[in-house]
């Protein structure tokens, strides 16, 4: 005997299934309960958002940040019997304005969101082990002068019933401040790297008088692109024809600091 469904009860079955699928492959943004997103996870899961301890960590030294470095964030989320875990993060400053840099370090975990302001999940991210998902990003800290700057973030522990219902929400965010011996350079201070040609289109030079690890290149999206580990040939020799015509960051591991350069890739 054939069943004929109802064509109303097949688009409610639809319904349901899309709304829990919608969001499994990262937040669409505006969501990590900030003060300038105002909105959380709450939105499309049901319940009270509850408040959660040390689930951001960072190599940032307690004594503060240091404009336009590096670091690396770490974001590690607990719950018994999750199904799933997700998160969304992003940094703004006493203004509710976002600042910094995001960079995306584990692209099969974590991805960009709302305008490049935030990072959240990928579909393939949010697996547990033991009740416990971690996910680890770059992050460029703001301009001298920005002061204060918290990381604010959303995290979801979903219990995998296809519905909103039986989730939980997680709200946490993290403060921190300049570092007070940093100290401003100005725009027209020279550096001891030098980049040339600027803009380029085959390849382009490096020239510094300290030793450089590693050498990466990111996008406009913050997604590293190119990774170098450079030979003691000076200057050192970049080939860039693999690279799509636009703007790039170079990212130095230098002996001393990380130091980032912006250049132009153009068509050869």
């Amino acid at each position: 005997m054939r069943i004929i469904f109802p064509a109303l009860f097949i688009v409610a079955i639809s319904f349901i299934i899309l709304s829990n699928t919608t969001n499994s492959g990262g937040s669409n943004g505006g969501k990590t309960g900030s003060g300038a997103d105002q909105n959380n996870c709450t939105q499309c899961h049901a319940g009270t958002p509850l408040r959660s301890y040390f689930w951001i960590t960072s190599n940032i030294p307690p004594s503060g940040y240091i404009p336009n470095q590096t670091y690396s964030i770490t974001l590690t989320a607990t719950h018994a019997n999750a199904a799933k875990l997700g998160f969304e993060i992003t940094a703004e400053n006493a203004a509710h304005q976002k600042t910094g840099t995001f960079i995306i370090t584990q692209s099969n975990a974590t991805k960009l969101t709302n305008a490049s302001h935030a990072v959240t999940h990928t579909g393939l991210g949010t697996t547990p082990n033991n009740g416990a998902r971690s996910w680890t990003f770059d992050f460029i800290a703001p301009n001298f002068g920005t002061g204060t700057f918290n990381f604010f973030a959303a995290f979801v522990a979903a219990n995998g019933n296809m519905g909103t219902s039986g989730d939980v929400v997680y709200l946490t965010d993290t403060l921190f401040t300049q570092d007070p011996t940093a100290h401003f350079t100005p725009k027209n201070a020279k550096s001891n790297t030098q980049i040339f040609p600027n803009p380029a289109s085959d390849y382009l030079f490096i020239k510094t008088t300290e030793t450089i690890y590693s050498i990466q290149i990111i996008n406009l999206q913050g997604k590293v692109v190119d990774v170098e580990f450079p030979s003691e040939e000076r200057p050192i020799k970049l080939y860039l024809n693999a690279l799509k015509p636009g703007v790039y960051f170079l990212q130095l591991q230098k002996s001393t600091q990380t130091e980032t350069l912006k250049f132009i890739k153009t068509t050869p």
